[in-house]
């Protein structure tokens, strides 16, 4: 407004310097023991951030465009600057299928993800249930799929229970009705669960609607 109003060019300078330092301060932080979740809007695709007090997580880069350009570049890489994060701690790539993957590269390019897991070519590892990892007070756990190599495609997705003060998150990608029922052999219930395959027909069965119960039940889906 300064720069607009007032006569002068040193009004202008100063609100530049302003604008730039409110633009250059890092994003707020949760404390240690809590966690933030942001589920990106980039369509039909998923881009979730987990923020601890001093770890983030990225689950899946959301899509690539057939016409060109990703939602990485457009969405997700300037919300990451906004809340000063340069570097990734995790990147995972719950599977290889476009509207998840697709901005993976630009991704690793700019923030230079330590550990990437998942089912893509270039990952540090990849997504069996039973690992498990803590940051800052809070617990990350696999929990699909499993290490026998049973399940392919959509059904073969990462699925990451995290849990934080008290509270649980499930992070679902695209699994259909076969991964859901395996996954019922474990503790699903839930605070918040990224909905299954964008909420298509084939997600969410009963079963897993009943066994996570969740309070907030959040859809990654385009038109």
């Amino acid at each position: 407004l300064a720069a607009i109003v007032v006569p002068g060019r040193a009004a202008k300078w100063l609100a530049g310097v302003v604008l730039m330092a409110r633009l250059g301060r890092p994003g707020p932080v949760p404390p240690p023991g809590a966690a933030d979740l942001t589920v990106l809007d980039v369509g039909h695709g998923l881009a979730a951030v987990v923020q601890t007090a001093g770890r983030t997580m990225l689950f899946d880069t959301g899509p690539r465009w057939r016409g060109g350009g990703t939602a990485a570049g457009v969405t997700l890489a300037p919300f990451l600057r906004s809340r000063g994060i340069r570097t990734l701690d995790t990147v995972v790539v719950s599977h290889d299928d476009s509207d998840h993957a697709g901005g993976l590269e630009e991704i690793v390019a700019e923030f230079a993800p330590r550990w990437i897991i998942g089912g893509v070519d270039g990952a540090d590892e990849p997504c069996h249930a039973g690992r498990r990892w803590s940051w800052n007070g809070v617990g990350f756990e696999v929990i699909h799929p499993p290490r026998d190599g049973a399940f392919e495609g959509n059904d073969a997705s990462c699925a990451i229970r995290v849990g934080a003060g008290g509270s649980v998150l499930l992070l679902l990608a695209d699994p259909e009705g076969a991964a859901e029922h395996a996954m019922l052999a474990g503790d699903l219930a839930a605070d918040v669960v990224l909905v299954p395959h964008h909420g298509s027909a084939t997600s969410s069965t009963p079963g897993l609607v009943r066994a996570s119960a969740p309070r907030w039940a959040l859809v990654s889906a385009g038109f």
